[in-house]
């Protein structure tokens, strides 16, 4: 008895979508893993997906996957836009190797600081912070990474202010530690190439 050859018919299979099927604080503790523009992407895969990215509360805003300042610049600014400000925003990293408009940027520490801000990471061009960061009362986490290159230094203040800090890491900036400064809770000190004022 001969076997008879047919062809094989597909079977549809049944994908199942585990993912989308977790709880929103958990996606988006995930998505605070991932590059905020990944994560703002995720709004493409179905309407339960459409506003999550809006709740998120850790952003990481790095330049390097735009192709330019503008495109990066805007990005921030809608972002800053179409988040729900109700949210706290507890931790961003900031990465941008050129220089950012002025008015975006301020509005970028207001919003941060507005926002019950605990862990900001700078890796950026500064030469100042804007006053608003010096007294922001949820700080907790401050790193300020100058490019080494760059001809002008990031200046902190004598008297830094910071009244809940307490981990401060600066790297290429110009500092001088005032004895009555106001950061109390201040516990860790990390620097890497001090230069005096």
């Amino acid at each position: 008895m001969g076997l008879k050859m047919g062809k094989l018919i597909p079977r549809e299979v049944e994908t199942e979508d585990m993912l989308s099927d977790l709880p929103d604080f958990v996606l988006l503790h995930i998505m605070g893993f991932i590059k905020t523009k990944d994560a703002v992407q995720t709004c493409v895969l179905s309407t339960r997906w459409m506003h999550l990215w809006k709740n998120l509360t850790t952003l990481k805003l790095n330049s390097s996957h735009f192709q330019g300042i503008v495109p990066f610049s805007e990005f921030v600014s809608s972002i800053l836009s179409y988040r729900d400000g109700s949210i706290s925003l507890l931790d961003v990293d900031l990465r941008f190797p050129g220089y950012m408009n002025h008015n975006i940027l301020n509005h970028f520490f207001e919003y941060v600081v507005s926002h019950g801000i605990q862990q900001l990471k700078l890796d950026t061009r500064l030469t100042k912070l804007p006053p608003c960061i010096f007294s922001c009362q949820s700080l907790k986490f401050l790193k300020i990474s100058n490019p080494s290159t760059w001809d002008k230094k990031f200046v902190l203040p004598k008297s830094l202010g910071f009244p809940v800090l307490e981990s401060l890491h600066i790297e290429n900036v110009c500092f001088e530690m005032n004895e009555d400064d106001s950061s109390k809770d201040l516990c860790l000190l990390l620097v890497h190439e001090l230069f005096p004022l």
